[in-house]
């Protein structure tokens, strides 16, 4: 049993690790989706906000059951290994991280997605004005060549 307890024990660091990087990756998420919303002239909406709040809870109750399912794993495994690893919490909380950094770069893709666009119309409209002048200064060269 003692040999169980202190497997368990490993796992607290890693959970502390996977709460704070959830949480992290949440807040950037909000944050970009926020800006990504101001930038497009959107009225910030508390059902969005709620959303947030919703997922929020949904991943950290994952994360518990994450943890309690390694922490079954390893009482259940204590007596054939020395040292257990919580692989199905680490494999739950990269799929949440990898969620969340999917969402960060669906919002920076919205929110850049006007400027690019911007961007690109001024560029045509340069190539635009470069192609008249050196047709201009093509057309004013052969005159002059002609006469």
């Amino acid at each position: 049993m003692e040999l169980f307890l202190n497997n368990v024990f490993t796992f607290y660091p890693f959970a502390i690790f996977a709460i704070a990087a959830t949480f992290i990756a949440i807040a950037i998420d909000f944050g970009c989706g926020l800006h990504a919303a101001h930038k497009r002239g959107e009225i910030t909406q508390s059902k969005k906000m709620k959303a947030t709040l919703e997922k929020t809870v949904l991943y950290f109750s994952s994360i518990a059951l994450f943890f309690l399912a390694d922490i079954c794993l390893c009482y259940f495994q204590w007596c054939y290994f020395e040292k257990s690893f919580p692989f199905i919490s680490v494999v739950g909380v990269l799929f949440i991280l990898f969620r969340e950094s999917r969402s960060i770069y669906e919002n920076v893709s919205k929110k850049t997605q006007t400027k690019i666009k911007q961007d690109f119309d001024e560029f045509r409209e340069l190539a635009k004005k470069i192609k008249e002048i050196t047709e201009n200064q093509t057309e004013n060269q052969t005159k002059n060549n002609n006469n």
